[in-house]
């Protein structure tokens, strides 16, 4: 199908518009994609991490208390210490609760929040093991325990709870890669279809100014200006066509020119022929072609219409002068011809 200059013009428009479109897509989703993250790793991620900050604080503390437990000797300062480290405990179990109620992000991390609560029952058993003897005074015993029990229950949860921690950062730091990478990648495809389509925008501009440029045959201007001496009369006009154009407005223009030339150059031969008496000469009506052989075949029916009843007369008068009567005319003639006719 062939497109109008219009339509050209609207596909470029229309392409240019579709490649914006596309690019703004892009950038939507990839940002979305980018927020999608950052409100995980808000929501669950850094909270979730700071729950686990709060249980490991409440677990220092609580271990800190169970150490200075064995330099006091008091029963009031020993209940009151005891009372210290079960709210350290509580407020431990309390982060755990919200980290699995809230903040549990996969199977593995359950495991983990499972394998933290485990250890540090065991550590808690320990741990009540110990006071019940510094309570009943009964240090050996929990010096004892803390170095046979307590020592390596805490070491297990350590090392639980850090493997715990360590899979949080993993997650928020594979969440922020893929957040960098969306960005990056939203970047890269935005750029690509930025270049694409301003590449294309131009070769199409370029394939549409040659096409318009093909159909016109030379520069507007240059069109415009011989259209103007074509039609104040100056049929002299020479169009720069170029060779093997024929479907061009210019050499559509040519071929007006050079009608129009032809069909001057006739009716002024046939003019230049009358002038000098030669009434028998007719333009060859073959050389035009559509309306400019009508005004030309009119031409020559006019100096038909004209001679016919002049070489009558002319014929009559050479007759009468040689004696002959010749006889009246007969064929009809109009208007000044008719009264030529009768007169003679």
């Amino acid at each position: 199908m062939k497109l109008t200059l219009a339509q050209r013009l609207m596909a470029i428009i229309l392409s240019s518009v579709a490649v914006l479109i596309v690019v703004g897509l892009v950038g939507v989703f990839q940002t979305r994609s980018v927020a999608n993250n950052l409100e995980y790793i808000n929501s669950k991620t850094l909270p979730g991490v700071a729950a686990l900050n709060e249980a490991e604080t409440s677990y220092l503390r609580l271990r800190f208390l169970a150490v200075r437990t064995l330099n006091i000797t008091d029963p009031a300062q020993l209940a009151q210490e005891d009372k210290k480290i079960k709210a350290a405990q509580a407020s431990m179990e309390k982060a755990f609760a919200l980290y699995e109620k809230d903040f549990i992000k996969d199977e593995t991390d359950k495991q983990l929040m499972a394998a933290d609560k485990a250890s540090l029952q065991v550590y808690m058993q320990a741990l009540n093991k110990f006071m019940h003897h510094m309570q009943r005074r009964e240090t050996e015993k929990a010096v004892e325990v803390s170095l046979k029990e307590a020592a390596p229950a805490n070491a297990k949860f350590q090392a639980a709870f850090d493997a715990h921690v360590e899979y949080n950062k993993k997650l928020t730091g594979e969440l922020q890669k893929s957040s960098a990478e969306a960005a990056r990648r939203g970047m890269m495809i935005s750029w690509v279809l930025i270049v694409l389509g301003a590449v294309g925008t131009i070769l199409f501009g370029i394939i549409l100014a040659r096409s318009v440029l093909r159909q016109i045959g030379g520069e507007p201007d240059a069109v415009m200006k011989a259209a103007n001496e074509i039609a104040s009369g100056n049929l002299s006009v020479n169009m720069d066509l170029k060779a093997g154009d024929q479907t061009s407005v210019v050499a559509a223009m040519q071929r007006v020119i050079l009608a129009v030339r032809a069909m001057a150059e006739d009716a002024n031969r046939l003019v230049e022929s009358a002038l000098q008496g030669r009434l028998s000469v007719r333009a060859d009506v073959s050389r035009h072609q559509g309306d400019y052989r009508k005004v030309i075949e009119g031409v020559n029916q006019t100096l038909d219409a004209v001679i016919g009843p002049l070489n009558a007369a002319a014929d009559h008068i050479a007759r009468i002068a040689a004696g002959n009567l010749p006889p009246r005319i007969t064929e009809e003639y109009r208007g000044d011809f008719n009264a030529l006719k009768q007169n003679i």
